[in-house]
């Protein structure tokens, strides 16, 4: 089998491919246009529904060719929809120079070795090649999903149960805030950061503003400020520092930040200086009396 036959082999099965998958793309675009009403219609309900709706959807995607040729048997009534092209494979007519001239009217073009070799070229097959462009950017989704969930895997795997009560009963409120309705077991390692709690001090002077957002931090979570307006401040920066999409670890979701408080202090009217101090979810702290 030469390389042209190959080419041509995988040409086909490009087409065949591409053809699948543009069927499966209109199909499974109006079944999760679908789930996005139903789960917009949910959205008041726990996210627990929701996320069972779109791992339905989902996993009903790559069943939709085997629902349809299964509809088609049973003889369910079906609308063509013409939105590609018929294949025609590629043909590469040689003839030899002495036939070539009016006199030999089957003689259509001479075609040089050189001509044949670019016929054979990569562009020539351009099935073949979305075939593989194709194959390429599976593979490297696939490969950065594995990541993601092996980088996950050793997270559990070093991380260690808190015992922090104030923790577990933050990561609970987290949980029941989400819809979860399953066990949540809060666990602490030095590799992942978020989520966090975040310290802001206002007022003062610029050394007085960082104290300020470090004792934020010494806050007990779930706490508001006792002053309403600072209190409203602090629940307007969690959302917003919520909706950045980081998520637990930069995976994503929509807990970044377990709480945010903020400390004030009276400052002259021609200075306004604020400091932000960062603090692991893991936070431990001690009281004294000296």
């Amino acid at each position: 089998m030469s390389a042209s036959d190959i080419l041509r082999m995988f040409d086909e099965v490009g087409f065949e491919s591409v053809r699948l998958l543009t069927s499966v793309l209109w199909q499974s675009s109006v079944l999760l246009g679908g789930v996005a009403i139903l789960s917009w219609m949910l959205r008041r309900r726990g996210a627990s529904a929701r996320r069972a709706l779109w791992v339905s959807g989902v996993l009903a995607v790559p069943v939709l060719p085997l629902l349809v040729y299964l509809g088609t048997l049973a003889g369910a009534p079906q609308a063509p929809l013409e939105i590609m092209p018929a294949y025609w494979p590629p043909q590469v007519s040689t003839v030899a120079a002495g036939e070539e001239g009016p006199e030999s009217p089957l003689a259509l073009q001479t075609v040089s070795t050189a001509q044949v070799r670019e016929a054979g070229h990569r562009s020539y097959y351009p099935w073949a090649l979305a075939f593989g462009v194709y194959l390429a950017g599976a593979g490297c989704f696939l490969f950065f999903i594995v990541r993601a969930r092996m980088c996950i895997r050793r997270l559990i795997r070093n991380g260690i149960p808190t015992t922090d009560p104030r923790v577990q009963e933050a990561f609970r409120g987290a949980a029941r805030g989400l819809g979860l309705r399953g066990h949540c077991r809060v666990l602490e390692s030095d590799e992942a950061g978020a989520p966090v709690v975040v310290g802001v001090g206002i007022g003062g002077t610029a050394e007085k503003t960082l104290l300020l957002a470090k004792k934020a931090l010494l806050r007990k979570i779930g706490e508001p400020n006792p002053e309403a307006e600072v209190a409203e401040l602090e629940r307007e920066i969690l959302q917003k520092v919520n909706n950045l999409g980081i998520g637990p670890a930069g995976y994503g979701g929509r807990v970044t930040a377990l709480a945010v408080h903020v400390e004030v202090f009276p400052s002259h009217i021609a200075s306004m200086p604020v400091a932000v101090n960062l603090q692991c979810h893991s936070a431990r702290h001690k009281e004294a009396i000296l």
